[in-house]
């Protein structure tokens, strides 16, 4: 058994039995008591109990072994301040369950009263002792809660054990007469503060008291605020695939109209190339036929043959005729 079981000191100085089958253990801190309640194998239930000088020890440090038990069941141990002498009977435990209660809670180190407006919104539609749900904005982050055992015997060594789920991994335990669990900046969300209470006698409760505790987000953080972003979001990158893809359908358009523009002028190109072609199959016989026309036109003057002259004309006609055509398209 050591100081997580109860102990008030590691350091045991001095050990006795009582009539009643408990233990005394004197310590470099104080006096316990050990009532063991149950056995399971090798593991025991017990309870165990803390005295000090308001109790009456004439000091805290005992003596190593200085213990003693007469006939009549009286312990008497040594301190370095003295010696004490008790019935263990006429000490009786305190077995009585404390029952915990919130009864305060503190925003900013300020109490606040059911029924009390801060701001815009009452904290405390009620008093904390029955209230178990509490409500607070984001900017009301830094609260503490008080609690009490409502045990009204040494109310001084009163014990409590508090943990807020979803901030604290272990449960905290403090010894006073009245309990208090501070917390601040907690992030938006849900938490349950659970607390169980104990006497002086480590007598605990056997359910802990339940607070549920909602930190509201600021509005810019709220769920309609969340779903505006999402649906500004959504439109943007709606607006950016259209945009996108309005730049791809403008480029493809630009480039099926290069494309027609670049066949139109290869087949423009095919059509001058053929007409030059062709242009250049006929030069070559016009110009062998226009030299001797006008040759012949010349003897048929001299001759003075009027029918030869008309025919003759209208073959040089349509060769140059086609002499024109073919340096139009040559060219």
């Amino acid at each position: 058994m050591t100081l997580a079981d109860g102990l008030s000191s590691d350091d045991v100085r001095s050990l006795v039995e009582d009539q009643d089958g408990n233990v005394w253990a004197g310590t470099s801190n104080g006096l316990n008591r050990i009532q063991y309640l149950s056995a399971s194998g090798t593991k025991h239930s017990s309870i165990v109990s803390t005295y000090d000088l308001s109790d009456g020890l004439t000091g805290m440090v005992f003596n190593p072994n200085a213990v003693y038990t007469d006939k009549t069941g009286k312990i008497y141990m040594g301190t370095t301040e003295g010696y004490i002498a008790f019935y263990p009977r006429k000490i009786p435990a305190n077995k009585s369950i404390p029952q915990a209660r919130f009864t305060e809670l503190l925003l900013s180190n300020e109490v606040v009263n059911p029924e009390e407006k801060r701001g815009d919104h009452t904290v405390l539609p009620i008093s904390i002792v029955g209230l178990d749900k509490l409500i607070l904005k984001y900017n009301e982050t830094n609260f503490s809660i008080r609690f009490s055992a409502f045990n009204f015997i040494q109310p001084n060594k009163n014990k409590y054990r508090y943990k807020l789920e979803g901030v604290d991994k272990e449960w905290i335990e403090t010894s006073r007469s009245t309990g208090v669990a501070s917390y601040s900046n907690l992030n938006p969300g849900r938490y349950i503060l659970k607390v169980y209470a104990g006497n002086q006698d480590n007598v605990w409760s056997p359910q802990p008291i339940e607070m549920q505790i909602v930190v509201n987000p600021p509005f810019w953080f709220s769920w309609w605020a969340i779903g505006t972003y999402i649906a500004v979001f959504v439109l943007l990158i709606r607006w950016f695939i259209k945009y996108r893809l309005k730049r791809k359908q403008d480029q493809l358009d630009q480039n099926a109209r290069m494309l027609e523009a670049d066949k139109l002028h290869e087949i423009d190109q095919l059509k001058l190339k053929f007409f030059t072609n062709i242009s250049h199959e006929f030069k070559t016989p016009l110009s062998l036929i226009i030299s001797p026309l006008e040759m012949l036109l010349k003897k048929i003057a001299i001759r003075n043959k009027k029918q030869h002259w008309e025919s003759c004309i209208k073959m040089r006609r349509n060769c140059l005729r086609w002499s024109t055509i073919y340096w139009i398209f040559g060219n």
